[in-house]
């Protein structure tokens, strides 16, 4: 499956006998289908559906799309006989729809219906926005229905923030902010859910790298901000005894949010034993389908 990183960086001040420094670098990993550009609004998606169990002469399709470049020209065609099934352009706001049956002569085997124009982007494009069977009895089934696409988003130049230290019981800790993301999830037909996971990496000391802080002193507690009926933030992971990866979010099966906001609280215990410094390190947060 295809990747996207974004990079976050973030500053955390820890007491001791004076101000320990801590660099977090946060890198988001996106697995899944390919993800969109943050900056198309309307995102390009499509859905796609066929009558079930109809017959060659029966079969309704029925196809449509968002996130088109406005009044370009869509095309959709039967593969593999190249039969244009649907012709036309898009709004001005960028949407299309199709309603076409395919020719009652079609003969007994697996088909695709191939769409190809421009998204918002200016990009061109070329997809395949469902497959199906026809039987040698006539009957059309097995379809196979491609229904947008899951992505995750960070804005540019997102960074972590963090309090001024403080002293609880001794130890120095420091609060923060993990920075809000996206999760946009437009299948609207098969709703499979997904799953959002964290780790965090060892901490290095950026002038000696044998000098290292555990995982196990950062504390995420994830929360949903905005937009996400049906999802469940995760079980928060406890500073200074956090176990990693864990489930940060989840959309379960049949759960499905246009757009769903996440963050997380940040809690760091800093080790009395450590020399004062900058320490570098990586939370990656990977979203997969269901």
């Amino acid at each position: 499956m295809k990747s996207t990183k974004d990079s976050f960086t973030g500053v955390i001040q820890t007491l001791k006998a004076t101000f320990l420094v801590i660099t977090l670098a946060l890198v988001a990993v996106l697995t899944g289908p390919a993800p969109l550009k943050a900056a198309e609004t309307p995102r390009f998606a499509w859905t796609a559906s066929i009558s079930a169990d109809s017959t060659v002469t029966t079969a309704e399709f029925n196809v449509s799309f968002t996130g088109l470049q406005s009044t370009s020209a869509v095309q959709l065609k039967l593969q593999p006989t190249n039969l244009v099934v649907g012709d036309g352009f898009s709004s001005a706001e960028g949407s299309a729809q199709f309603s076409f049956k395919i020719p009652s002569n079609t003969s007994a085997g697996d088909y695709s219906i191939n769409a190809a124009g421009i998204s918002n982007s200016g990009n061109a494009f070329a997809v395949v926005v469902a497959t199906f069977t026809v039987a040698p009895t006539g009957i059309v089934s097995d379809s196979t229905i491609r229904d947008g696409v899951l992505t995750l988003e960070m804005p540019a130049g997102a960074a972590a923030t963090f309090q001024e230290p403080v002293i609880e019981n001794g130890l120095s800790v420091t609060y923060g902010s993990l920075g809000a993301f996206v999760v946009r999830d437009d299948r609207s037909v098969t709703k499979p859910g997904w799953i959002v996971t964290a780790s965090v990496s060892t901490l290095k000391l950026a002038t000696d790298n044998s000098v290292t802080m555990a995982s196990t002193q950062l504390g995420i507690e994830p929360y949903v901000v905005s937009g996400g009926t049906g999802v469940n933030p995760g079980q928060a992971t406890v500073a200074g005894n956090a176990v990693y990866p864990f489930v940060f979010a989840e959309a379960p099966l049949g759960v499905q949010v246009s757009t769903t906001t996440l963050n997380g609280n940040l809690k760091l215990l800093a080790p009395q034993e450590l020399p004062v410094g900058t320490y570098i390190g990586t939370i990656t947060i990977t979203l997969v389908s269901r």
